[in-house]
Formats: C-alpha cells, structure tokens, sequence
C-alpha cells in the first residue's frame, strides 16, 4: 500500500506499507470503507507524474513505463520537506503528517518521525500563529472531523503561543511542553474519536480508560525512545492539577497545568454529539477562574497568547452582522474580523472586511460555531489579512 488506510470515522485501518497478501484481505478491507488522505494522494501522484515524466523523457519503453511501483517513502519525506506557499495547504500538510504519527504502530522510526512533526509544527506556529489558530478552529466545522487529532493539535498550539507569548518561556521548555501536549492522549485516540460520535454518557469501561491515560501515554512514550523528563513527567501529570499559582510549581507541574488549562479551553470550543461547541468567550470564562474560582494564572496567559476572540471563532458586531475573526488585534476586543453573515441572518454574498475599531463594528460578544450555518472559503478568508 502507497496509502495509510483510514474507515469514514478517520480510524486508521492499514499502514502504509503494509501488503495486502490475498483477494480475501482485499474484500474484507473494502467492505469495511477505505479512505486515504487527499494530501498523501496529491504527493504520491505528483512524484509518479514526475517519475512517469523522466522515464519517456529517456525514451522508456512500454514494458518499463507498466512496471513503475509506488515509491512508498515519498510521502514521508515530502511531508517533511513540502513548504506549500498558502496556510491552508500548509495545514493540510501538517495534520496528515500528525496523523501518520500520532496514530501509527509506533515502528522503527517513530521517534524520528515525531521530532519531524514537532520541528515542523513550532516553525508553522512561528511563522504564521493566526492562521493555525484559524484553521484548527474550522477544522471543527467539518461534521466528518477527525476529534482527537484536530483537538490535540489545537491544545499544543495553545501551549506553544502561551510559552511564547504569554508566559517566554525558553526554547527547551517550550518543545518539552509541545510535545508533552501532542502525546499527552496517545494512548485514547481512538476512544476519543469514538466518544466524540456518541451522545451518552462516558461508559464504566471508558471512564476507567479516561482515568488512566495519562500514566498509559507516558509509559507508551518511554517504551518507544522518548527521553525527554520534562515531557513525560508533564504527560503523566496533566489530569492531576489543581489551582494556584504557577511559580510555586515544579516545571513537570507547571507544564502539566499549562496543557490542562488549554485542553479545557479547547474542549469548550469544540462540538461533540452530545454537546455544541460554546463561543470562544465562554471557553474563556471556563479559564480565566481557577477551580477555587481565583484569576487563574495559566488561563489568563492563555487569554493574553490567543486573545479573547482567537482567529477561527465567530463574533457577533453592534450592527448586527456576524463575523469571522482572522487575525488578533492589538487590543483583546478589537480582532480583525470579516463578516459573513448580515443583520438579517442571510449570507452576505461576498465577504467583506470590518474595522472592529470603529464604532458600528464593535464587537458585541462571541458566537457558538454551530449557530453560524454559512460555509466559508478558508484560504479567501485569509487571503483577506493582506487588505488590513
């Protein structure tokens, strides 16, 4: 297989590479739904055009231009080195380079593979942190999502501004605290993704599973090469936070409760079967209070990284219109934001640019994604920064 496999929910079904050894394998697979990743589709059939390309440039014969095989390590090296010129393609690139990591058999290779993603995910978050903070927050507008993955990606975005901007913490810290946020579920992917479709409650057997992942991912990670004490430590111990200030912490528990605080504020922004997603003020309040009900010092870095309407989320403007935020502005209630939606509740036919600034398009408060039903072009949206 040039492809990793995947069935209609995401789950991950056959590696690529692997050898499908019989028609029977092949049928039982079929039935089963067989999707692949269209950015893993596209790299594969740009390197077989330019492979096909130079065989008839030498004049190949028939017999050699039929026997041209997939060159399974393409796609690997391609989502490593591919530098796409747009943010969504960069995105795209990124999220199916995280999911041939985080949801693989951990193999030879994997802690290569893993420090790869982390490279390429921090200089992604450098360069252009309003874009990434914008399209993992759409991400969670596609009724077919895939939970865990846009999810965890979203949680150590969080963390990367936050130790950049919120908190300057040093470079090291700031990969032990990536990477603690990327593995922190890798042992309940799956299950995510399958509570993420159901409208009842955790089961007995879940909550048990949902208790001990924590201690589970770290042992996972240490089995597999991962030497890194500071992520380990912080994975093993991002359930068992509790308030108070950050500076009175170990680093493990500092880090520990960097990435609770950001799961929570990214949970409350994403929908599930059996709850919508609230607004991006909403998850804010769920952070901006520790559990003693204290300004809780984690939440409010995280506030001060994304902003209190973080590119992505929908607001709501004095003239009525509803908008979509593209860019942090410099004040927290002043985003840069296009609307898309009129005062009547209808789809503007094109989208136009506000200036939150002046009076008729001061914001008004956040939105709930669900209850914005118009469907936006991601990368005409972005392209939009360039008017500002």
């Amino acid at each position: 297989l040039p492809f990793s496999i995947y069935n209609a929910s995401g789950h991950l079904l056959v590696n690529k590479g692997m050898v499908i050894e019989s028609d029977e394998e092949r049928q039982q697979l079929l039935s089963r739904g067989c999707f692949i990743d269209r950015v893993e589709f596209a790299i594969q059939e740009r390197a077989f055009a330019e492979k096909l390309g130079g065989m008839l440039r030498r004049n190949a014969t028939i017999k050699e231009l039929a026997e041209i095989q997939p060159d399974l390590d393409v796609i690997s090296s391609s989502l490593t080195s591919l530098a796409p010129t747009d943010p969504v393609s960069a995105w795209e690139v990124l999220e199916s380079q995280a999911a041939q990591v985080l949801r693989s058999d951990f193999s030879e290779g994997w802690l290569q593979r893993f420090h790869q993603l982390l490279l390429a995910f921090q200089a992604m978050s450098e360069r252009d942190p309003d874009a990434c903070l914008f399209l993992s927050i759409q991400s969670f507008r596609d009724p077919v999502h895939r939970y865990a993955l846009v999810h965890t990606l979203q949680v150590a975005l969080i963390c990367d501004l936050l130790a950049r901007q919120g908190l300057d913490w040093s470079g090291d810290v700031r990969r032990s605290l990536m990477a603690a946020a990327l593995t922190m579920n890798i042992s309940i992917m799956g299950l995510q993704n399958k509570m993420a479709l159901q409208s009842h409650p955790p089961t007995p057997e879940q909550r048990a599973a949902l208790q001990q992942h924590p201690h589970q991912s770290m042992l996972m990670l240490r089995s597999y090469g991962v030497d890194d004490e500071l992520c380990l430590q912080a994975v093993a111990l991002h359930h068992k936070t509790s308030a108070g200030a950050l500076q009175d912490r170990s680093w493990p528990e500092k880090l520990a409760r960097v990435i609770q605080r950001a799961d929570v504020f990214a949970a409350r922004m994403s929908p599930r079967a059996g709850r919508r997603s609230l607004s991006a003020t909403a998850a804010a309040q769920a952070i901006y209070t520790d559990e003693q009900k204290n300004p809780d010092e984690a939440g409010a870095a995280i506030l001060k990284a994304v902003g209190l309407y973080p590119p992505g989320s929908f607001v709501r403007l004095k003239n009525g219109e509803v908008a979509v935020v593209i860019k942090r502005g410099k004040m927290a209630n002043e985003p840069v934001v296009v609307s898309v939606v009129s005062r009547d509740g209808m789809p503007l036919g094109a989208p136009v640019l506000r200036d939150t600034r002046n009076h008729m398009y001061v914001t008004s408060g956040g939105v709930p994604a669900h209850e914005v039903k118009v469907l936006i072009n991601p990368l005409q949206i972005l392209k939009m920064r360039s008017l500002c």
